[in-house]
């Protein structure tokens, strides 16, 4: 542990796990002092989050896709990755913003961080920083808790709601490039949550669900019972697809991956979408020469938007949270939650993940001390 030096962008305070950006694997705890706060600044304790492979795609993209510049780390060659969870406000200079007032939303992997608060309506609150201003406003926006929530449910919510969002865009968007025809969807990664959530919506659009995963995790994949077929990597050679339209979700980023997915599937993939990077240490394997459609990336609040207009914003919003009241009933009879309280445990807990020697079926809540410490 060490203390930093003064960023330009004063937001993460307290404790933060920064990661080097050329390893992910290389972390540093950086103790930062929690100065007083400026006019229109709140300071929030972060008091709990998860940790799950979207956080090692958001490090992995994090200079690309500046997933970095929300939460600026202490050195530019280092980066704080970004995570969902439950803040408490500990100090306040909005009087519409009371110390105690519990938040939801995307933290930094740090125990507290300041915020500066734009319009505050009766559900919550956006950060306007200047810094945060061109980010999308889904990842900005915090949300007033409910008093009456229940830590298990917190949990499943900051584990798997933000990947549910995802998952869900993605299954719509397939089903729409299947033209009406239930077709199939092939998703690496099929391990990691945001696979899950993409299985369970693709499935009430009746599509097939077809799960890549590594030999270790096959059973654990294929106990979740969101895969029509689980697959392993080794042995796409000999894989037949039965669909006569389908799309790839490519959450793993292997290029080797993406390239026998195109091969096997020929004139049957409608689309090949680019989401995540798992696979981190795999990113710079030289791309190939793919048969198919183009490649696309593919940008949850891009689609978000669309739909607003397709749909309206209330439709829109009624179809997620039944989808998602759907799916979280599937997590809580599944999911096994463990907690991670401490500096040294969440770093334990980041070096399990970054590897993905975590089972797929197990959900890691991350909290920096057992108590939270009111300033």
């Amino acid at each position: 542990m060490f203390s930093a030096e003064s960023s330009s962008v004063r937001c993460v305070v307290g404790e933060a796990l920064e990661v080097h950006r050329e390893d992910l694997s290389q972390i540093d705890i950086v103790i930062t002092e929690v100065p007083d706060l400026a006019e229109g600044e709140v300071l929030v304790s972060v008091d709990s989050f998860a940790v799950t492979a979207n956080n090692v795609t958001y490090a992995a993209m994090g200079t690309a896709m500046k997933y970095f510049d929300f939460f600026p780390a202490s050195q530019p060659d280092r980066g704080v990755v970004p995570v969902w969870g439950f803040g408490t406000v500990v100090d306040s200079s909005r009087d519409e913003l009371e110390a105690g007032e519990r938040l939801y939303g995307y933290f930094p992997m740090a125990s507290h961080v300041i915020l500066r608060p734009g319009r505050i309506d009766a559900t919550g609150c956006s950060d306007g920083a200047l810094h945060r201003r061109p980010m999308s406003g889904v990842y900005n926006r915090y949300q007033f808790v409910d008093a009456e929530s229940s830590s298990r449910t917190e949990a499943i919510e900051m584990l798997l709601q933000p990947l549910h969002t995802t998952g869900y865009l993605l299954a719509d968007a397939a089903a729409q490039r299947c033209s009406g025809v239930p077709g199939s969807i092939v998703v690496s990664s099929a391990s990691s949550k945001t696979a899950f959530a993409t299985a369970h919506a693709a499935r009430a659009h009746g599509m097939a669900t077809i799960g890549l995963t590594s030999r270790v995790n096959l059973d654990a994949v294929r106990s979740t019972g969101l895969w029509d077929e689980v697959i392993d990597y080794d042995q796409l050679a000999e894989w037949t697809p039965s669909a006569t339209a389908g799309v790839y979700v490519d959450l793993a980023g292997t290029p080797s991956i993406t390239a026998a997915i195109h091969r096997r599937m020929g004139d049957a993939l409608r689309a090949s979408l680019i989401v995540g990077a798992t696979h981190h240490d795999r990113l710079a394997d030289p791309p190939e020469a793919l048969v198919g459609p183009d490649r696309e990336f593919f940008f949850a609040p891009d689609r978000i938007v669309q739909r607003h207009r397709d749909w309206g914003r209330d439709d829109y919003e009624a179809r997620r949270a039944d989808a998602w009241a759907d799916f979280a009933q599937w997590a809580e009879a599944t999911m096994e939650l463990h907690s991670h309280i401490g500096p040294s445990a969440i770093a334990h807990l980041w070096s399990r993940v970054l590897r993905g020697s975590v089972d797929p079926r197990e959900g890691h809540i991350a909290r920096w001390r057992d108590q939270v410490t009111m300033r």
